[in-house]
């Protein structure tokens, strides 16, 4: 972890989280009369002032694991840990065989005043670059054929989920996630109203979402709660790519040697597969009706059986090839700032779009090579047809002439 994080800011985060999940065993009551002594770098552990001995040993009993995790998801470091110490713990701040730091006097009677850096500017006050959100950029892909709305609760729930979960990730394909409209509306950028409306006319996200049946929790006052139980879905091929994908493998003779063909595959670049930088829906392509197919399905269904074990691994593997799975590059990181301002200053269409366009480029620093541009046929119409609008709108967001002329 950077010394120059403001430790400060996290562990608010994470009493923050804490609150919103509701399941703190009223934990959050003696976290108000607590304060962050100070973070100890030797042993990665946020030393916590208690008022008592007997709060001190509560929380560590009962509520440090669930902050544990919460930290280790907001430090993005597994061996944070939390220690909760009573006023005046002097053994602990100053363990035997440790000499006691000489201290310079700050002219404040009995206290001595410790500061780090928690913003270089003015401008990261504003912005707030340690606040990030990921997405995996294959999400991106699915806008021709969802709604940007639709893709902004995607990458919402896929936070909250990675947040609840004390900042795991995980490889699973589905999750399940307790939340409510207005933690959606706060993640998302989109109005409490929009994403009321995205859940009652359920068709637009039912490729990637499932509603069950609502929980009830208890908060911290006492009061009871209901929140949705949400069983979302890793983005799996797009109806484009999905007709692409098999009509490439029936063609390179996936049906008689299934193997080799897979292995052929694996050996290719992506676009010599799918169409890049997008694909458009097209007559006879599927309607995207209930949960999108993922390659293993893809390939079992051109069988007709069930894949064996040697298949299931190369599906895998190609399911990572072509983006749908796997980490590193193959996601892409959104400020929180752009959340939150952009995406309502800008509308949910263009603000997608621009997520679209910054999954096209990239800068690769070992290299120095840096690609921010690229081109897409089509121009305008094929703008449009993306991100859902009109061609008049797409005009204006670009200034005359820089349309790129069908480019």
């Amino acid at each position: 972890m950077n010394t120059a994080d403001s430790y400060g800011r996290i562990w608010d985060n994470c009493l923050m989280l804490l609150e919103q999940s509701g399941n703190n065993n009223g934990a959050s009551r003696l976290l108000k009369n607590t304060r962050l002594l100070r973070f100890s770098p030797e042993d990665k552990t946020f030393i916590i002032r208690t008022p008592d001995p007997a709060s001190a040993e509560w929380l560590a009993d009962r509520a440090a694991p669930q902050l544990t995790r919460y930290l280790c998801g907001l430090t993005n470091d597994w061996d944070v840990q939390v220690a909760f110490v009573p006023e005046e713990p002097e053994a602990l701040l100053n363990p035997p065989g440790k000499a006691t730091p000489e201290l310079k006097p700050s002219g404040i009677p009995g206290e001595t005043l410790r500061l780090v850096w928690v913003h270089k500017s003015a401008r990261e006050i504003v912005l707030q670059p340690e606040r990030v959100l990921s997405l995996p950029r294959y999400l991106l892909r699915w806008l021709p054929y969802a709604s940007p709305a639709a893709i902004l609760l995607w990458i919402a729930l896929y936070q909250i989920h990675y947040l609840k979960t004390g900042g795991k990730r995980g490889t699973e394909r589905e999750r399940s996630i307790d939340t409510g409209y207005e933690e959606m509306a706060r993640w998302s950028g989109l109005s409490l109203i929009t994403v009321k409306r995205l859940f009652k006319d359920h068709q637009k996200i039912d490729w990637f979402l499932e509603r069950g049946p609502n929980r009830y929790v208890t908060r911290p006052d006492g009061s009871v709660r209901p929140q949705l139980n949400i069983r979302m879905r890793a983005p799996g091929l797009t109806p484009g790519d999905s007709a692409d994908l098999s009509r490439w493998l029936v063609e390179h003779d996936f049906i008689q040697d299934p193997e080799a063909c897979l292995k052929l595959a694996l050996s290719l670049h992506p676009r010599e597969i799918l169409v890049y930088p997008l694909r458009l829906p097209a007559a006879g392509d599927q309607a995207v009706n209930g949960p999108a197919p993922d390659v293993a399905e893809v390939l079992a269904g051109l069988l007709g059986k069930a894949l064996n074990p040697p298949l299931l691994i190369l599906a895998e593997s190609l399911a990572t090839h072509l983006g749908l799975s796997g980490g590193g590059d193959r996601f892409l990181t959104v400020s929180w700032y752009f959340m939150q301002k952009n995406v309502a200053l800008l509308g949910d269409s263009l603000a997608v779009f621009i997520l679209f366009c910054r999954s096209l480029i990239y800068h690769h620093a070992a290299s120095g090579v840096t690609r921010n541009d690229f081109w897409l046929s089509g121009g305008a119409e094929s703008i449009a047809a993306l991100a859902g609008v009109k061609r008049d709108r797409v005009m204006d967001w670009f200034k005359p002439g820089q349309a790129g002329g069908g480019q």
